[in-house]
């Protein structure tokens, strides 16, 4: 016949958060994915917008012409990003 015994589970401590149990791999795609939208949007105040005015003649705002230039360039990560994930969708 065979016994079953049941041993009681001992709960440890809870770890503590610290530097060493973080992911160390997504701190740096969250940096990079920081540096990268940093430099889209400097991308986007010095090139995109002032050339969105110039081609407006005058009839948009610099706010509208910065707002259609970051529409704009939303648009294109959108549609590089969907570009990546239906072709290698293994890596999502």
């Amino acid at each position: 016949m065979v016994s079953l015994s049941h041993k009681p589970v001992e709960l440890g401590k809870p770890r503590s958060l610290t530097k060493s149990n973080l992911n160390t791999t997504s701190l740096r795609s969250w940096r990079s994915l920081l540096q990268i939208l940093s430099v889209a949007a400097v991308a986007d105040l010095m090139i995109i917008t002032p050339t969105v005015w110039a081609q407006s003649g005058g009839s948009l705002s610099l706010l509208q012409a910065w707002a259609l230039g970051l529409l704009g360039l939303v648009t294109v990560a959108l549609a590089i990003y969907l570009f990546v994930v239906i072709f290698q969708p293994e890596r999502f």
